[in-house]
């Protein structure tokens, strides 16, 4: 009787088994199809506002007369405020033009090197709603000293900001905003800029820092 049995229940078992393969790769498949999107986003952004200006020594110190003294730093602090022009309008599944704001900005400035970093948070306006179209963080790294160097400052970075509207087939949070971002001449009044393929750009060169500023400004302001 058990050679009998005993094949009985293993071709069972095996049948068992092997159904419940089919039916959980059949799920897996279908939980994991993508629908992947990548549209280009170009832009203009226009900026203007009053920073204010505050002076510190920073963690390194430079040669002088009199032996090393600390390097000097500059942060301008305050708000932004403006507009950006989507300059390929229906390229996204939202329009990039309306009102834009960068709040909590900080741009700090090695004084003897003029290299510096700016971060704020970025918002852009849909217009006529409450709910900004994105919302996430300006980095640009600068070059050169507001007031000091001549036509404006040149800085080239990024924004990272989540998308606040829901697109054509998904809810809110499926999309975000990834630009490389340049900014030719900006003074502590703000300024122009670009980002995506737009006439005139890109002229900013790809400048580089090792910092404590970005992306937590946790000890590099003054």
């Amino acid at each position: 009787m058990k050679r009998v049995v005993l094949p009985i229940v293993v071709a069972v078992s095996c049948l068992s088994l092997g159904v419940l393969g089919a039916v959980v790769a059949q799920a897996a498949t279908t939980a994991t199809t993508p629908t992947p999107e990548i549209n280009n986003a170009n832009a203009n952004i226009q900026l203007s506002g009053t920073l204010k200006p505050v002076t510190c020594p920073g963690e390194d110190t430079i040669a002088s007369p009199t032996g090393p003294v600390p390097t000097p730093y500059v942060t301008y602090t305050g708000t932004w405020a403006g507009a950006e022009n989507d300059v390929t309008p229906g390229s996204t599944d939202y329009g990039l033009s309306g009102p834009l704001k960068v709040s909590a900005l900080q741009w700090t400035i090695n004084l003897n090197t003029g290299r510096g970093v700016l971060i704020g948070t970025v918002a852009l306006s849909a217009a006529g709603t409450a709910t900004p179209t994105y919302s996430g963080k300006l980095t640009l790294v600068t070059q050169g000293i507001p007031g000091v160097a001549g036509n404006g400052v040149s800085g080239r970075g990024w924004i990272s900001a989540a998308i606040k509207v829901p697109d054509e087939t998904l809810a809110v949070g499926d999309d975000n905003l990834i630009a490389n971002v340049e900014f030719p001449a900006l003074t502590a009044n703000g300024g122009a800029g670009w980002f995506g393929d737009v006439p005139g750009g890109p002229v900013v060169p790809s400048f580089s820092v090792v910092t404590n500023m970005a992306p937590k400004a946790a000890d590099g302001i003054c």
